[in-house]
């Protein structure tokens, strides 16, 4: 029997989940109800997600929690660093580009039976 194929899209499912959420925490206003959602929706992100890419059934996955949690990390830093500081906004714009491209090909390479067993 064939050696099971793992799904690229998994990944970046939570990938996409956090950055929504940090976009809408970043929209939001200032003021009371504001504050409140965001800080709601911070600790979604935190628990649902960040914590959740370290679940077990991820294990398959090689490195899953670390993968969103610098992703995840690398986004806030492009939205909450002012544009005077553009250099710093384009290194992270790198680390996100050269995070995916590493995970799909770890991916890739797991598919191939080249990386982690999954048996």
């Amino acid at each position: 029997m064939s050696n099971p194929q793992l799904d690229i899209w998994p990944p970046f499912r939570l990938i996409g989940m956090s950055w929504i959420l940090l976009i809408i925490i970043f929209l939001l206003p200032n003021q009371t109800w504001g504050i409140t959602l965001k800080l709601l929706l911070g600790i979604y992100l935190l628990f649902a997600i960040v914590r959740g890419s370290f679940h077990q059934m991820w294990d398959k996955y090689v490195s899953m929690g670390a993968f969103v949690t610098m992703q995840t990390i690398w986004f806030i830093g492009i939205l909450w660093t002012p544009n005077t500081f553009w250099y710093l906004q384009l290194l992270f714009a790198f680390l996100i580009i050269l995070g995916i491209k590493t995970k799909i090909h770890q991916i890739k390479n797991i598919n191939k039976g080249l990386g982690a067993k999954l048996n």
